[in-house]
């Protein structure tokens, strides 16, 4: 069984369970996540230990070691440190990896306040779905280590989940019958193909009105 780069922890489940049905060798079933990473290797240590031991199983562990190394997950501890519907919220030790790395110093009585007072907004039924509406919530006068920690955050993306995405859009706009088309034609149609929950939400009549009411430069006279 060969194992690619590209491939995520849970095609590397699918496969390695799979591969192992046969010799009643059973795999967490886990959802995706550094944790889940870690139970998934500690299954293949211990079946590399038994006579069954396969070239693949020591290609699943480098595979894993190299794609999902911990300090790679310092954002994303941060990040849910931060949200009040965390499990891990109110971790300070989360904020750790990205203060560090990005010379952000958040005292401990900044921190506490912060933490409190968004502890009395969702007592008072607010809700948080995003970093968006923690950092609206976190004025940069008053928390201005914790507010620049929050832009940091919201600035780096998690993955490359979305650049990725992006790059296949292009590849399928750009065929070869389109060989002729211009940059900036190109770019336009692929920010109109990635953003298209915002492209749905707008009111075409409303676009074709103000479209219509502007005086039209070609004349046919």
């Amino acid at each position: 069984m060969e194992i690619f780069p590209g491939w995520n922890i849970a095609q590397v489940q699918t496969r390695f369970s799979a591969k192992c049905a046969d010799q009643e060798l059973k795999v967490h079933s886990r959802g995706i996540g550094y944790q889940d990473w870690k139970h998934l290797r500690k299954s293949l240590e211990r079946h590399e230990k038994r006579e069954d031991h396969c070239k693949s199983m020591s290609r699943q562990l480098t595979e894993l070691d190299a794609r999902f190394q911990e300090d790679q997950y310092g954002i994303m501890r941060t990040a849910a440190a931060i949200l009040p519907k965390s499990k891990t919220f109110g971790e300070k030790d989360s904020l750790c990896t990205v203060c560090d790395h990005y010379h952000i110093l958040v005292g401990d009585a900044e921190l506490t306040v912060f933490y409190e007072q968004l502890n009395r907004k969702v007592a008072q039924k607010q809700n948080f779905p995003s970093l968006m509406e923690v950092l609206d919530s976190c004025a940069s006068d008053i928390f201005p280590n914790f507010n620049k920690l929050l832009r940091v955050i919201i600035t780096l993306p998690m993955t490359s989940c979305s650049v990725e995405r992006l790059f296949s859009t292009v590849g399928r706009i750009k065929t070869s019958l389109r060989a002729s088309m211009t940059t900036v034609r190109l770019n336009n149609l692929s920010l109109l193909s990635f953003e298209r929950e915002l492209c749905d939400s707008l009111d075409y009549d409303e676009i074709i009105t103000i479209f219509n009411c502007k005086p039209r430069r070609l004349r046919l006279v």
